[in-house]
């Protein structure tokens, strides 16, 4: 989930988001399809726990420092996307 920059509500994009992660929103969410939470919320039944699921491990920091770099390639590889 993001907020996009240059979005035409972004006050109200900030109040989905927040509602989206309460766990109020991450309950509906799971109701409406069996999504993991991404909070410490309880699952509802049938839905996994995400302490349980063997995430592959991703270096935030990393990705985040060579963000320019990957942008620039995206953007040369899939020009439609600009």
């Amino acid at each position: 989930m993001a907020l996009v920059t240059g979005a035409r509500h972004p006050n109200n994009a900030r109040l989905f988001i927040d509602w989206s992660l309460s766990p109020e929103g991450q309950k509906v969410l799971m109701e409406a399809s069996p999504r993991v939470p991404t909070t410490a919320v309880q699952p509802l039944k049938d839905v996994p726990n995400l302490e349980e699921l063997n995430l592959v491990a991703y270096d935030y920091l990393k990705w985040g420092l060579q963000r320019e770099r990957i942008i620039n390639e995206f953007s040369r590889r899939y020009p439609q996307f600009r």
